[in-house]
């Protein structure tokens, strides 16, 4: 194993703290990480294949990979490509919204409030009619959108969402 693979794979009792957060939070079972690599890099953890950050290190671009965590120690902050990748598997942690509030929430809206009775501060999957729409935090009583500025700025100012099943 070369030293950089070493020093950016996520260490055992590292990648165990993490899976039980995400199990405790999130409801997302151990074995569903079975076969993925958390690699850490200085803007998060990234998510590889089992044993393939090593070949992808040779010569690859250093985007290669899944970044579904952003920070750099724990607890981590859940990213828009967790909600995207891991929303089959989430089975808590999630709000339901109404179609206001999640144009809202992808527009980044200051006046965020979900109906809810979660009081339990952080990240919470927002859902609009059973489908991820984006990250909302909790904090103090005041909840926060986290859609990333580059997808608000896709968006068009009559933004409308809606299903299609």
């Amino acid at each position: 194993m070369s030293q950089e693979l070493e020093n950016s794979l996520l260490k055992e009792e590292d990648r165990a703290q993490l899976i039980h957060y995400l199990f405790d939070r999130y409801g997302i079972k151990e074995a569903f990480w079975d076969s993925w690599d958390f690699i850490k890099r200085k803007e998060g953890l990234w998510l590889f294949p089992r044993g393939s950050y090593e070949l992808s290190n040779q010569g690859a671009e250093e985007s290669a990979g899944l970044r579904l965590f952003s920070g750099t120690e724990f607890p981590y902050k859940v990213t828009h490509q967790f909600g995207l990748f891991c929303q089959e598997a989430v089975k808590k942690g999630t709000i339901d919204a109404d179609h206001e509030s999640a144009v809202k929430l992808l527009k980044r809206e200051v006046d965020l409030d979900f109906v809810t009775q979660e009081t339990r501060p952080g990240y919470y999957l927002i859902q609009y009619e059973g489908k991820f729409v984006g990250v909302a935090l909790l904090s103090r009583g005041k909840w926060t959108s986290q859609v990333p500025k580059s997808l608000k700025a896709q968006l068009p100012q009559n933004l409308s969402i809606r299903n299609l099943r």
